[in-house]
């Protein structure tokens, strides 16, 4: 890696421990979400699991993306939201946030529309 002042300044980030070395992630809504139409779903509160809590809620530990498992359902259900909001409407979200999809319900239509954006800092 080269030794550049971004390089620099990131490790400095990351030695204090701040969390400006976390990605975020967004969506532009293009279409309004409601209670009954497709949208986001986080899961508020703390997330800061301990290893054995991290085995147990998510598979896929070593990629990018994991899954929740049946215990992370059970431990997370009360704590779900859904922003029910305008289209137009800029969501944004730290990455290592619980975030999931959820679909419409029936008779609902389905149509989700937006645009998706990330920042991280590598």
């Amino acid at each position: 890696m080269q030794d550049t002042f971004g390089v620099r300044f990131e490790a400095m980030l990351e030695a204090r421990n701040l969390d400006y070395t976390r990605s975020v992630q967004g969506q532009i809504l293009l279409t309004p979400v409601d209670e009954h139409r497709a949208g986001l779903v986080l899961v508020e509160g703390d997330m800061d699991f301990t290893p054995d809590e991290q085995q147990r809620f998510f598979s896929n530990l070593d990629t990018d993306f994991c899954m929740c498992t049946d215990a992370a359902y059970d431990a997370f259900r009360h704590r779900i939201i859904k922003p029910c909001v305008p289209e137009g409407t800029a969501l944004l979200w730290r990455s290592d946030r619980v975030h999931a999809n959820c679909k419409s319900d029936a008779g609902t239509d389905p149509t989700r529309a937006g645009i998706f954006v990330t920042w991280h800092p590598r």
